[in-house]
């Protein structure tokens, strides 16, 4: 679910582009501490089958980070992707920026300490 696999950038854009209406979608998740590395997975894995739940038919669903459905990446071993359906590749992937994004909408990327945020998009 990541370049060059779903294509290159112009592909990627051009995909984006063919919708016209979007929901962005923040979650912003409380770690244990600033090193609670099973906390951030778990957060991005929530937020991600979130985004899943409030996609509708016909919709690019773009989540945050790496796709975590699979503990290894088909693209890794040369193979194709398991569950294409509930794959979800990323806003950066589809070169979006985030920041920017988040701050064009009033929100902010940090959260305060002890926090990971995820940004995702559903584009229809």
């Amino acid at each position: 679910m990541c370049p060059p696999h779903i294509g290159g950038a112009e592909e990627c854009i051009a995909n984006v582009k063919r919708y016209s209406g979007g929901i962005l979608v923040q979650s912003v998740i409380q770690l244990e501490d600033s090193f609670d590395f099973e906390g951030m997975i778990a957060g991005q894995k929530e937020h991600d089958r979130r985004m899943r739940e409030l996609a509708k038919e016909d919709c690019l669903i773009l989540g945050a980070g790496p796709c975590p459905l699979c503990n290894e990446c088909g693209a890794v071993k040369g193979t194709p992707c398991p569950r294409p359906a509930e794959a979800v590749s990323s806003v950066e992937a589809h070169c979006i920026d985030v920041m920017r994004t988040l701050a064009n909408v009033g929100l902010k990327y940090n959260n305060g300490e002890s926090t990971v945020s995820y940004v995702g998009l559903i584009l229809f």
